[in-house]
């Protein structure tokens, strides 16, 4: 054998092993925490300014009137805590516009706006609403009364005095004329600085269409213009002499707007007086 030939002998039982190197790479990973935060708002309630009964002619017998109002309940709290609609009523009684004053000729007179003259009265609200004021008696059903203010002594303001006779039967004596006489029912007298005469008589009429206890208030028609029905419901309602519950969202439940109606009616005392009669209805969202 050549040397040649063991060569290539040599060369055939030589394995030959080819290698790639790649560049070396490193990996590495973290984690990324995503943050909103949302910020809580307010419960609101959106009530109409006025609800105006049905009107009524002035009647011998006792009636009945009813209007509607519509409420909106909105809970951006953002809490679920749960919160109720309650609201409480006032006597219907007949307001005064203007001021009333009493004059020396024994008259009592309304004057809108500024009072430019020694004759007028500070505005009231009569409170015909029960015991322990000097309303008209629930018992009697009547609507309309007076005050009657008697002149007992002559004279000028601060001398002059008088009586008075109020719708409840009740009566108080020598009452000395000043700048301003509390006379009951949220009633104020303000006498003008002249002199008056001993015996006139003033009558100062008053009118209770329905005391708190004749009022009812009813919701109904219950929707969600955003948020879900769950867990959220209307109330009973009832007599607005003390508060009742119109709306109710339990506790994980409310958030969103809801609207719902309030049915107002009125059993109304017979022999009222003619003109308007205001009361006061009071809701509150918590």
């Amino acid at each position: 054998m050549t040397k040649k030939q063991l060569l290539m002998e040599a060369v055939a039982g030589t394995s030959i092993i080819a290698t790639t190197i790649l560049p070396f790479v490193a990996f590495a990973s973290s984690n990324v925490t995503e943050s909103l935060t949302f910020t809580g708002g307010s419960l609101s309630l959106s009530a109409p300014s006025t609800v105006t009964l049905d009107g009524l002619n002035v009647s011998t017998g006792t009636q009945t009137t009813q209007g509607t109002g519509a409420y909106t309940v909105t809970d951006t709290l953002g809490d679920a805590v749960g919160y109720n609609v309650t609201a409480v009523g006032t006597a219907l009684t007949r307001l005064k516009t203007g001021l009333m004053g009493i004059n020396s000729d024994g008259n009592t007179h309304v004057q809108a706006g500024d009072v430019a003259l020694n004759d007028n009265m500070t505005a009231y609200s009569y409170n015909c609403a029960g015991v322990g004021n000097v309303g008209i008696p629930a018992g009697t059903n009547e609507g309309g009364s007076r005050f009657k203010i008697t002149f007992t002594t002559g004279g000028a303001r601060g001398t002059a005095a008088f009586s008075i006779l109020r719708p409840d039967g009740t009566t108080a004596t020598n009452q000395v004329t000043a700048a301003t006489n509390a006379i009951g029912a949220g009633l104020t007298l303000k006498f003008a600085a002249v002199d008056f005469t001993n015996g006139a008589t003033i009558a100062i009429p008053v009118s209770c269409a329905a005391q708190a206890v004749q009022q009812t208030q009813t919701p109904d028609t219950l929707a969600a213009s955003s948020g879900v029905l769950t867990g959220v419901s209307l109330g009973d309602g009832g007599t607005a002499d003390s508060s009742k519950t119109f709306f109710s969202a339990e506790a994980g439940a409310g958030n969103g707007q809801y609207t719902f109606n309030i049915a107002h009616s009125a059993s109304v005392r017979k022999n009222t007086l003619a003109g308007e009669h205001r009361g006061t209805f009071v809701v509150t969202a918590a």
